[in-house]
């Protein structure tokens, strides 16, 4: 593993680039043996291979060319190279996050991000490779350049992810205990009950109290979090249809394709083709 960047463009903001020529099971992005949390928040993407995310004790996530993957600051994880990697990362102060999510209003306001692939991430991708090129180029006004880009970076990874719950500055606890067991366990067989009991609530006043904080159903949130997490698993072209959907938690096909086209407009088979067919272009037109 070789680190080929390492620069502090402002005080709210690094970038670090990784390369590994490495065949097989590549090396970690980090000194560190074990997990670790930053500090910071960290909005990594992929240009050639693949990144392997080991997040907390029980969620995975893998991203390969063009996709995107957001880790919170103080979230655990461990992350590694799989072969021959080209990858990089922005590490954004948390503060920062907090003020651009505040500044968008207060269907934003408080957002509690989650550790996720980002399921629309062709915009964020373009902004972040416009800020390593930036930190790469030391032109005049690198510093203004970047902080712009930052804030239209971060924007747009706070609308696009997934598992992030829309919640009032002063969250409930209980309901975030709930949405803490989506983010990890979103591929098992989770109920209502289990949901209400994470929170230690009864069902029916689980139910309202979460609509109201989170701005929809837990049912739905269930679901948009498991379809969201398919969608970065079709991307990366590793996975089939049917891969992606059991990886997640459907057992039932069918079931898969139906909420799955009312999720994405387009079969999971049309999505799968159309975003691999568009990443290496995207890729090489930021290059």
């Amino acid at each position: 593993m070789r680190l080929t960047l390492h620069r502090e463009l402002t005080d709210s903001l690094t970038v670090r680039c990784w390369a590994s020529s490495a065949r097989g099971a590549g090396g970690a992005l980090d000194a560190a043996s074990g997990p670790y949390a930053h500090e910071t928040v960290e909005i990594s993407w992929v240009d050639r291979g693949q990144l392997r995310y080991q997040v907390g004790r029980k969620q995975r996530l893998e991203a390969g060319p063009g996709d995107v993957v957001l880790i919170p600051a103080g979230v655990e994880h461990a992350t590694r190279c799989i072969g021959q990697t080209e990858a990089s990362a922005l590490k954004i102060s948390r503060d920062t996050v907090a003020r651009i999510s505040d500044a968008m209003g207060p269907d934003h306001g408080g957002r509690q991000l989650g550790a996720a692939a980002l399921p629309r991430p062709e915009r964020v991708v373009t902004l972040a490779r416009l800020i390593d090129d930036e930190a790469r180029a030391g032109r005049a006004g690198q510093t203004i350049a970047a902080e712009a880009l930052l804030e239209a970076l971060v924007v747009e990874a706070l609308r696009a992810a997934p598992g992030s719950a829309t919640l009032a500055r002063k969250s409930d606890p209980r309901i975030l205990a709930a949405i803490d067991l989506v983010q990890t366990c979103y591929s098992e067989p989770l109920t209502i009950a289990d949901l209400a009991r994470a929170a230690s609530m009864s069902r029916y006043h689980f139910s309202r109290r979460f609509r109201e904080v989170v701005g929809r159903s837990p049912y739905r949130y269930v679901l948009d979090t498991r379809l969201s997490q398919a969608a970065a698993l079709l991307r990366g072209g590793r996975h089939s249809v049917t891969a992606a959907a059991l990886s997640v938690g459907f057992s039932d096909l069918s079931r898969f394709s139906k909420m799955f086209r009312a999720w994405a407009g387009q079969s999971p088979e049309a999505y799968r083709r159309a975003t691999r067919a568009t990443a290496p272009m995207v890729a090489r037109s930021a290059r």
